[in-house]
């Protein structure tokens, strides 16, 4: 998935920006309505999410989440 490449691209330059810090990209997956509003589940579904044309539409956005490291102070 695209996602997967541009979290690790993220990774590595928030570590070159940062030294010592972390960076990471997390999907947010949509709230899901109520259970039962929903059609009954098909064997469609099983299918990865680079297999749906839809499978983006569980997400909601991205949250990033970074950790700056410590100074050291003698």
């Amino acid at each position: 998935m695209w996602l997967q490449q541009v979290a690790k691209n993220f990774r590595e330059i928030f570590g070159e920006l940062a030294p010592g810090g972390r960076g990471e990209l997390v999907m947010q997956k949509r709230l899901r309505p109520d259970p039962q509003d929903e059609p009954e589940a098909e064997e469609e579904e099983e299918a990865g999410p680079s297999d749906r044309p839809d499978a983006m539409e569980r997400y909601a956005g991205v949250k990033v989440k970074v950790t700056l490291a410590q100074a050291v102070t003698d």
